[in-house]
């Protein structure tokens, strides 16, 4: 018994997208200020707007809207998205913190109020990296969705979840070590 066909693979006649992007920065030397171990603090958000991603299928008229919207296929088009960086630094290390806000999304096809699970809250994950230098060797320890959130629930995705834009894994943690050769 064939339950679920998934034609993923399709071709567009039109694809419309329309948004902004903006991103701050800020960064202070506390070098030059005297101060001995900290020496710069830097701050920077980017966030995206997305205001319209609309399809028009191969021989269709009318198009589909997805801006707002969660699929199986493609991932989340949430219609706001951030990142948040702080870090702080030293002659030979850096610390950083980074919050990744996904905003919340309907899942497209079904509807508020006749479905109990037709919309996908927002989600925030927060990853933190040190990184420490000496000459020309370096080391990064990190630990990514430091408080092991899980992707909110999504029935229309296979293991009930967005894999496409929500950390699946859980906490993850990392080491790389590096020689730069110049």
């Amino acid at each position: 018994v064939i339950t679920v066909i998934d034609a993923s693979l399709q071709n567009f006649q039109t694809r419309t997208t329309g948004g902004f992007d903006l991103t701050f920065n800020y960064g202070l030397n506390l070098g030059e200020l005297g101060v001995p171990v900290l020496k710069r603090i830097d701050l920077s958000w980017h966030g995206n707007f997305l205001l319209d991603y609309e399809e028009i299928g191969k021989g269709q008229d009318e198009g589909e809207q997805f801006a707002g919207t969660i699929t199986s296929n493609a991932g989340s088009y949430a219609q706001f998205r951030w990142n948040l960086r702080f870090a702080l630094s030293g002659d030979w290390w850096t610390l950083t913190n980074k919050w990744r806000y996904i905003g919340g999304a309907e899942v497209y096809g079904l509807y508020e109020g006749v479905d109990p699970h037709a919309t996908v809250p927002a989600v925030v994950y927060w990853d933190i990296v040190a990184q420490f230098m000496y000459k020309d060797f370096y080391a990064v320890v990190g630990i990514d969705n430091l408080l092991n959130k899980e992707p909110p629930f999504f029935m229309n995705g296979g293991p009930n979840a967005n894999v496409q834009t929500y950390d699946f894994i859980g906490r993850y943690f990392f080491v790389k070590f590096g020689y730069t050769f110049l």
